[in-house]
């Protein structure tokens, strides 16, 4: 039997300030479709627990438009990026020399 699923992506945007460039990692997380709509208001809770607030991102309509309202938040700054199911992204900025925790758990 194969179950229906839908995919959560976590993406981590990195300055390299001493080699300079950016790194981007993105890890892809399978989630079962009846439990999919949950995540949105799993990671508001997890958020509430580490005491900041994720700004939503509406679904784009395209690669290059998600791109471009990430931008609008983030410009080349880093952030931490949540792609859920229902193609709406969570989003959090982390300022030049602010710790920021890499795992939500």
């Amino acid at each position: 039997e194969t179950k229906q699923q839908k995919v959560v992506v976590f993406e981590r945007h990195l300055e390299l300030r001493n080699k300079g460039g950016n790194h981007c990692h993105m890890n892809c997380i399978p989630v079962d479709d009846d439990r999919a709509a949950l995540a949105e208001k799993i990671f508001k809770q997890a958020a509430k627990k580490l005491d900041f607030a994720w700004t939503k991102i509406d679904p784009p309509a395209s690669a290059a438009e998600a791109q471009a309202a990430i931008k609008a938040i983030a410009d080349e700054g880093e952030y931490y990026a949540v792609h859920l199911p229902c193609g709406s992204i969570l989003i959090q900025t982390i300022n030049k020399g602010e710790k920021h925790w890499m795992q939500l758990g």
